[in-house]
């Protein structure tokens, strides 16, 4: 999907929970070929979010690899999704390198990557995914400590006026 244009958004009840066990599933293979130890907290009932499940996939496994890509030697990658009020809060956690400081404020500007090879387009899809479902990201990093993104999206039923 290019990067330009508008995000064509096909929505409907998604359980975020479900989706994250699915995608972890997908991906635990590769985890442990890289020496990642997968931790999820999914088990809590959540309320569906009106989400397009294909982007919001993307999204998450964008954040995945990312956190793949920032514990070259192995590490522990954390998955959790919760209720929060009125939103649905998806948290990716990682043991890797961590992001500086002065570095944070750049993450979301599509082509930075402080990466060799990285193409700098992960966390600025991820972010427009997010916005475009209504939601905010929020990412915390601490060199040598490892990142965690926050996202938030709204839980199904808050838009009612919204056409289909």
């Amino acid at each position: 999907q290019a990067f330009a244009g508008r995000m064509e958004l096909k929505k409907k009840p998604v359980d975020a929970a479900q989706l994250a066990g699915d995608l972890l599933a997908f991906y635990e293979p590769q985890a442990q070929q890289h020496g990642i130890t997968l931790r999820s907290s999914l088990g809590e009932p959540v309320p569906p979010v009106e989400a397009d499940a294909d982007l919001l996939k993307q999204a998450l496994l964008n954040l995945i690899l990312n956190a793949q890509a920032a514990m070259p030697e192995g590490g522990e990658l954390m998955i959790s999704v919760r209720p929060d009020g009125v939103h649905v809060v998806l948290t990716v956690t990682d043991t890797g390198v961590g992001i500086p400081a002065d570095r944070l404020g750049r993450i979301f500007e599509a082509y930075y990557s402080t990466r060799r090879g990285g193409s700098g387009l992960g966390l600025p899809i991820v972010r427009r995914i997010v916005t475009a479902h209504g939601g905010t990201i929020h990412v915390a990093s601490e060199p040598g400590r490892g990142t965690q993104v926050v996202i938030r999206l709204p839980r199904s039923g808050g838009q009612s006026g919204e056409a289909l």
